[in-house]
């Protein structure tokens, strides 16, 4: 495989410097660094490779993210939803995020149909691209749509997570390339995200919102083809080791036991969320009480620097208090809701 294979060390070629090179040379020196990039890229972790990331980073976690986190807005409006639902079914949608750490767990333990990535992958993205076929095609109702912009996410968060994964492996056994692959990564993400911004705005504003879905279900999909060729470079696993590794699980049981607690928690939160939308004292009293039992954990499962820096993170977002279920409602109202309020349209406001 073109990834797996080792590359020399070899300096590249140093170009002029710029008093050397001329005007010509200074105007052209972008597209020239640019090249030397990218041969750069292929040459340390193949072409192949790098197509897979974009087809995760572009197409996933890029455009599909920011499709999927853009078109509530419009949605639960279009269904009648008031803002402060609206915020709670935003919570569910991005519930898998929080779940990160057990999916990521169960996949070095447990090989699924003989790989630790793939299988996962494939099966996240069938999820995924189901879910925007049924919001594409069906009128239902906000709780059901909740659930389904539940199972979109299950995907962007299994992908980035296991792709993130892969690449920071070749990164430790290629230490020469420094950030190239990070900065390949966060380019094709930022430039698929900057294009779904750019058309979720004025097709909200138009009202075709079925017609995103319909936009995502093929982006949703596409990951799979990558995936099935065995562009990840995910070996499979010998029969011998495909059940589930309770050597690995006994050596990191309670990290894996910190992972699995939380996703746990984070799935029941979004039941209460979903179920007990109305009753506030409930939600707010599960979520003080689980989060400080898991930050408690943590202290026991984790080593005290991260622990405490987990802590810290958890403090952080906890105490910034997040409205914006409310703003966002209020900066796109309409006149009659809110009197000489912004009324932004959707392309404004998203795009």
């Amino acid at each position: 495989d073109d990834v797996l294979q080792d590359t020399t060390d070899e300096p590249a070629p140093r170009r002029p410097s710029l008093d050397q090179a001329g005007w010509k040379g200074f105007l052209t020196r972008p597209l020239g660094s640019a090249a030397d990039y990218m041969k750069r890229l292929e040459a340390n972790f193949g072409g192949r490779f790098l197509v897979m990331l974009f087809s995760a980073y572009f197409g996933v976690k890029g455009a599909l993210y920011t499709f999927t986190g853009l078109v509530q807005l419009p949605y639960y409006k279009q269904l009648g939803v008031d803002g402060r639902q609206y915020q709670i079914y935003g919570s569910i949608a991005v519930t898998p995020f929080a779940m990160k750490g057990f999916f990521g767990t169960i996949s070095d333990v447990w090989p699924m149909w003989g790989y630790h990535k793939n299988s996962y992958i494939l099966l996240a993205a069938a999820l995924g691209s189901l879910s925007f076929l049924l919001l594409g095609s069906f009128k239902l109702s906000a709780g059901m749509s909740a659930c389904l912009f539940f199972l979109a996410s299950v995907e962007t968060a299994v992908v980035d997570l296991l792709c993130e994964g892969k690449y920071a492996e070749l990164m430790r056994m290629r230490p020469h390339t420094g950030g190239d692959i990070v900065t390949w990564v966060w380019a094709t993400y930022h430039v698929g995200s900057l294009c779904a911004a750019g058309i979720t705005g004025p097709i909200s504003d138009k009202g075709n919102i079925s017609s995103i879905f319909w936009i995502c279900f093929p982006i949703a999909a596409q990951v799979m083809i990558p995936v099935a060729l065995g562009w990840l470079s995910d070996p499979v696993q010998p029969t011998s080791m495909r059940g589930f590794r309770w050597n690995k699980f006994e050596e990191h049981k309670k990290l894996f036991g910190l992972a699995l607690c939380m996703a746990l928690a984070a799935l029941t939160q979004a039941i209460i969320n979903l179920y007990f939308s109305k009753q506030i004292a409930v939600q707010l009293g599960y979520t003080l009480t689980v989060s400080a039992l898991l930050c408690i954990l943590a202290q026991f499962c984790l080593p005290r620097r991260l622990a405490l820096c987990n802590l810290f993170m958890f403090l952080d977002a906890a105490l910034y208090v997040q409205i914006g279920g409310a703003l966002d409602y209020w900066f796109t109202a309409e006149e009659e809701c809110v009197p000489g309020g912004p009324h932004f349209d959707y392309t404004y406001y998203s795009t």
